[in-house]
């Protein structure tokens, strides 16, 4: 991979000479905790751009940063600590050029104390995207040494968008590694007048071990091993999962899962991936391979689940929901997976059953009680719908919860079909009665049943928090129900007077409702589709 065009080690007599010539007595030097400053230029390698440069500065900064050893600066004009050495007069305003000479770089570094300078190179050519690399370090007095020059042999892969991403993976690595190895030196931006930082003394710097880079001391703490910096594959996948980049992000989660194949997290989010695509035959193989290689990973059979839930195989999802469960008994999340399976076709009583096991697994949780109201109002019961739903508001935080949001949409296209479904009853129930039908003491008493529905529908709308931007949606499902409510009463005092004027009066209600929610429906569904 490394072809090394020179390369000076740094002996050991020259550590000790840093020491001495940094212009820092022993009781000036740097406490263990400040990290030696770093000054990374990624541009191209001559003055005239060139198009077919590539910038692996940012990926390389990431890398390095997370590895804790350094306090990285890339280089940019208007980076701060860069125009605060500006501002501070360490810098006239035309040395911070967009393209770097050597000098540059070096004046650059000096003025915000920085001890090292990485250089770094990436272009694509017919072979492939190459690079090349470089490290300096100060000696002390202005005096810089080269630690390494590098050239990166061209990364080549099948297709456009891979190679890209080959190459990034394997000379971000490559450099970062070589920097590892780089010898310990104490931070020059400790005394910068930029950032000042107070006196204290270090222990004398050890001769670095030539099997094992070099790294920092750190002081001992009571949370056990440090972390593992994360991986180059693990910024480009932030970077692109950021950037809803999907493309690129499944090309590196599929790398990343083929090199760690029993990873249940790197599978899992390859399957989310695939399933924001919209590809979900290919997501759920995808569960379907990452469970016969984990089996034990209870969010892995909840993908499954999901998997063969959005390919309309619900027995299967339901199946798999079970299994999760039973390896996770305390998981409130896959007990309500099993009552929405249960739910989506038909079974309320077991679905309540499994959102009451939910809430007892985590009774904090509000999921499993805004699921418990969507069952009342499907069954017309709206006042425990309402009760169920704002116990579950509380325990949520507050009615702008997106889950809130979602159970209030969900129960308004019921409250949508019962008020319509009141509509035509009216509509048939005076047909009825007319053509006998009904004798008018049955069409009293069904009227006076679609009263408390449309009553009820009323009540529960005011009752409860309208979430953001459904005000005017409730406000025209409020008049709709109000108007039908009204609508009905006229109807049943028409069965009893037998007056055309109330006959007249119940029908221009009923109408006049009609089309109140029909103008609501309108309003939701374009809101539904703005949101989306």
């Amino acid at each position: 991979m490394i072809q090394r065009q020179r390369r000076w080690a740094l002996p050991i007599a020259f550590l000790a000479i840093y020491g001495a010539s940094a212009g820092r007595s022993a009781a000036q030097q740097t406490p263990a905790a400040v990290k030696p400053r770093l000054l990374l230029v990624s541009q191209p390698r001559t003055l005239k751009a060139d198009s077919d440069f590539v910038d692996i500065g940012f990926f390389l900064a990431r890398s390095l940063t997370e590895a804790g050893r350094y306090d990285v600066i890339i280089y940019k004009p208007d980076e701060p600590r860069i125009a605060a050495a500006v501002r501070a007069g360490h810098l006239k305003p035309g040395e911070t050029p967009a393209y770097l000479s050597s000098a540059d770089a070096e004046r650059i570094a000096v003025a915000i104390g920085a001890v090292y300078i990485v250089t770094v190179s990436a272009v694509k050519t017919r072979e492939g995207v190459g690079a090349e690399a470089g490290m300096l370090v100060e000696m002390g007095g202005r005096r810089w040494s080269s630690v390494f020059a590098d050239t990166l042999r061209p990364v080549r892969s099948r297709s456009r968008r891979p190679e890209l991403l080959e190459a990034i993976h394997a000379h971000v690595d490559a450099i970062a590694r070589r920097i590892a190895e780089a010898p310990v030196v104490a931070p020059g931006n400790v005394t910068t007048p930029v950032q000042p930082t107070p006196e204290t003394v270090t222990p004398p710097i050890s001769k670095p071990d030539p099997q094992e880079p070099a790294r920092p001391v750190t002081p001992p703490t009571s949370e056990g091993p440090k972390a593992q910096p994360p991986t180059t594959a693990d910024l480009l996948i932030d970077r692109f999962r950021r950037a809803g980049d999907t493309s690129n992000l499944i090309v590196t989660l599929r790398k990343a899962v083929t090199e760690h194949p029993r990873d249940p997290k790197l599978r899992g989010e390859l399957i989310a991936a695939l399933r924001s695509r919209g590809w979900n035959e290919a997501a759920r193989d995808e569960a379907t391979r990452a469970v016969a290689l984990c089996p034990q990973s209870a969010n892995l059979l909840k993908l499954l689940g999901d998997g063969y839930r959005d390919t309309d195989e619900p027995a299967e999802a339901l199946a798999r929901y079970r299994e999760a469960a039973a390896l996770e008994p305390g998981n409130a999340l896959y007990q309500v997976a099993i009552g929405d399976a249960e739910a989506n076709q038909g079974h309320t009583a077991e679905a309540e059953v499994a959102y009451k096991a939910a809430r007892t697994a985590d009774p904090r949780n509000p999921l499993p009680g805004f699921r418990i109201a969507r069952l009342r109002a499907q069954a017309l019961r709206f006042d425990e719908a309402s009760v169920e739903l704002q116990a579950a508001v509380k325990a949520s935080g507050g009615a702008d919860d997106g889950e809130y949001t979602a159970t209030y949409r969900a129960i308004l296209e019921i409250i949508d079909g019962a008020a319509r479904d009141v509509v035509a009853d009216l509509t048939a129930l005076r047909r009825d009665f007319l053509s006998g039908t009904v004798t008018g003491e049955d069409a009293h008493t069904k009227a006076m049943a679609a009263h408390a529905r449309s009553s009820a529908i009323a009540a529960y709308l005011s009752d409860n928090a309208v979430p953001p931007a459904h005000g005017v949606v409730q406000a025209l499902y409020v008049q709709g129900a109000s108007l039908l409510a009204q609508a009905t009463s006229a109807f049943a005092a028409y069965l009893e007077t037998r007056s055309e004027s109330d006959d007249r009066t119940a029908a221009l209600l009923r109408q006049d409702a009609a089309r109140q929610l029909e103008e609501a429906a309108k309003q939701a569904a374009a809101l539904a589709q703005k949101r989306s």
